[in-house]
Parts: structure tokens; sequence; C-alpha cells
């Protein structure tokens, strides 16, 4: 239950423009240089614990590419008390209508040994986003740029973990083959970067990108901002995901080359959204794309707002292959926490619409594994194993039993 206290409630149009708040966070510790905290990694997105004007522990995405947090939904029987608000209409990707929400301001935030005041976050009138099915484990909410702010932030993919730096006390080493400190542009809270990418032509080209920890995917990009560019052939029309304004839709593919000052990565998987899913984004910040959680965590990453710089370290997953899902199945948690999943989309002409699978089949087993045993994050990683690999799935299908057995066929 979520209770707005004070509210004084009036429509206004939004467009997820900056929220000017006071930037006010500290250590609790006032003689504290830096702070490390533990998080979850799940499908790429960096899952920390906080609490909200003294409320229990919620579990929110960090998320670079939100001007403001977003409050969208929260367990039976949680209660939070948020103040002074007013209703505003939030417009972002997707193909839908703009979303109702509450603004609510002046809120106390405390993340592990991290305070602040004077937060501001969004209230969803309607959980559009149902993160917390389609991760498999309770979400809350999506905390923005406001904790990064305040802090030059290390973020460590492998090891799940974040170091919150006072900048009075930060040193940069030099840089090396694996070391690297490259300028960012921070443009209405947003931060920016510049990388290189190479065309099907051999035409290597540099693109802006909204630095985006809150994108699970590797790289989007706006087609229309690329000069001569028109979608190859070999392309793949399909579902990419949904934002604020409902599902997103476009083409998925992949580049030879992706360049990041020297790093190369290789056979990248891009995505082109339709030009309807992203109208309310582009151009209004005159950026290519965005690029996310799947090459970002090939780093551990330091980011710094208040000096506009990044640092990129190579790890170890720096090479690993990119991957796409090649059942076909998008999968979903009707109990959040609890390991049981049902199928929630199913691509068509996929492996698994051709073997049978149905939308609201419930999994019971893969591969003689009991579900029960696999995190959603497991499941998804058997998903993307090797061409040709056999799957052999037992499901209950409105409390009938039935094996369907298909191999994995690569999509793109």
């Amino acid at each position: 239950m979520i209770i707005l206290s004070g509210s004084w409630i009036y429509a206004q149009k939004s467009e997820l423009k900056q929220v000017e708040q006071s930037k006010e966070l500290y250590f609790t510790n006032t003689r504290q240089k830096s702070l490390e905290l533990p998080f979850k990694l799940v499908n790429n997105l960096i899952v920390i614990p906080i609490q909200i004007n003294g409320s229990d522990t919620l579990r929110f995405i960090l998320d670079t590419g939100l001007n403001t947090s977003i409050i969208c939904e929260l367990s039976t029987g949680k209660t939070l008390n948020l103040n002074y608000a007013r209703e505003i209409q939030l417009q972002g990707l997707g193909v839908g209508e703009p979303l109702s929400a509450i603004h609510t301001f002046g809120n106390d935030i405390n993340i592990s040994g991290i305070y602040g005041i004077n937060q501001d976050y969004f209230v969803l009138m309607e959980n559009i986003f149902h993160l917390s099915n389609k991760l498999g484990t309770p979400i809350h909410g999506i905390l923005s740029f406001s904790v990064f702010n305040a802090f030059i932030v290390e973020i460590n993919y492998t090891k799940e973990k974040i170091v919150f730096y006072d900048p009075a006390f930060y040193q940069y080493k030099k840089n090396s083959r694996n070391y690297i400190t490259l300028p960012m542009v921070i443009h209405e809270t947003k931060p920016y970067i510049y990388m290189k990418i190479q065309l099907a032509d051999g035409r290597i080209i540099p693109i802006k990108v909204l630095l985006d920890t809150g994108a699970s995917n590797s790289l989007w990009v706006d087609q229309g901002s690329l000069p001569d560019f028109s979608v190859p052939g070999h392309a793949r029309q399909t579902y990419l995901g949904s934002g604020l304004s409902g599902d997103v839709y476009g083409h998925v593919l992949r580049f030879d080359k992706v360049y990041i000052d020297h790093y190369e990565l290789s056979d990248v998987i891009v995505s082109l959204p339709d030009s309807s899913s992203i109208e309310n984004a582009i151009g209004l910040d005159q950026r290519n794309g965005s690029i996310g959680a799947e090459i970002l965590r090939r780093f551990n990453v330091i980011i710094d707002y208040p000096n506009e710089l990044i640092t990129f370290v190579k790890n170890s997953d720096f090479l690993d292959p990119f991957s796409y899902n090649m059942t076909g199945i998008e999968l979903s948690a009707p109990y959040p926490g609890i390991n049981y999943y049902t199928i929630s989309q199913i691509r068509k002409g996929s492996p698994a619409e051709k073997a049978g699978l149905l939308i609201n089949d419930e999994i019971i087993s893969i591969n003689s594994t009991k579900v029960t045993e696999l995190t959603m994050n497991d499941l998804y990683k058997k998903f993307q194993l090797k061409n040709g690999k056999k799957i052999k799935m037992l499901v209950n299908r409105n409390g009938e039993r039935k094996r369907i057995e298909f191999k994995l066929e690569k999509f793109i």
C-alpha cells in the first residue's frame, strides 16, 4: 500500500524531463571516504536494497537512464509513506498512450549507509512493467541518477558489488591496455558517451549513446540517425521489450565490430527499434542510441558524474559471446521469489511454437532438471546454450502434463 500524505493532485503533461531537486546525499558516517554495497545481478540488471521514508527494505533497479526514480509496485503488506504529490502524465518508449503517475517530492532515502533527503519519485498508477514477474524476484522500483550525481561509483559486475567514493578523495590510475578513462557528457542528468560501430559495408562511424545500466540488452540504435543506413535483409523483426508507453518492436541483427576507444567487441547483437516505438525519445538529446548492460557487464565501470568521466576496466567476461534466446519463449514468474514459471510470450515461427508450446504453459522441468531448482536467470541461460542443443520440457497445461522436445535454433 502507498500512502500519499499532504497530497494536492492535478493533471500535468510530462515527458520525463529533468526534475529539479536538491542532490543531498551523503555517507551516514561522515568520516567515511567510500562505501561498498553488494548487489544482485538479475538479467544483467543491478538490484539493490533501499528504504524510503523509513520503509521496509525495498528492491530497486539502479538505472543511469532515468531522470527521476520510479516506484512501480509494492508487495502485499508493504506500506510506504510518501510526501506531497501531484498527478502527471509520463511518456516514454513504446507505442501506447501516456501513463498516469503521481509525482511525490521531499522524500528521504537510505541505501545501506548512504542517506539522502529531498528525493523525488514517480509512482505509477498502473503496474505496466510487471518487473517482478518478468525477472522472477521482487522488484519495487527503479532508482535514478541521483545516487550517481553525489559520488564516484564503481560497478564490479563479476563480483556483484558497488563502491561509492567521496569525489574529494578519489584518485585515478593511469590509462593502460585494460584500464581507460574517457569523457562523459551529462545532459539533463543523463550520461552519454561516444563509441564507434562498424556497419555491414565496412564503414566505421562514431555514435553518441546513452549509458543505460537499466537496459539488459547490449545496444540499441536509432536507424534514422545513421547516415545512408537501411535495415539489412538478414535483420530479424521481433518484439524487443517494453517501455513506459508500451511494447517496443523492431529488428535485431549483429554488427561485426563495436568499439569503445581501443576496446573491440565482435559479433554484437544490436536492436533497431521501429520509429513508432521511439518517437518520444529520439531527437530530444541528439543521440544515436543506448548502450546497455550486456556490453557494460564485460567491464568494471567507474562512473564519475562530478567530473564527467567514465572508466572501463576489462573483466573476465569480456570475451563472452553475445547470445540470443534460441527457444523463442519469454517467461513469467506469477509468484516472484518462488521458482515457478509460466510461458508469457512465444515468438512466431520459433522452435517452441513449432514444437507445440503455448502461452500459459507451466514449466515443470527442463532437460530432467526441476525448475524449482532453477532461477529465471538459469533458465534463460539454458535457452542460449548452443545452436542445435536438444531441449526437453515437461509442462503442465490445464492440469495435463505434456512432454515437449525441440532443438535450439540460432535466431540471428
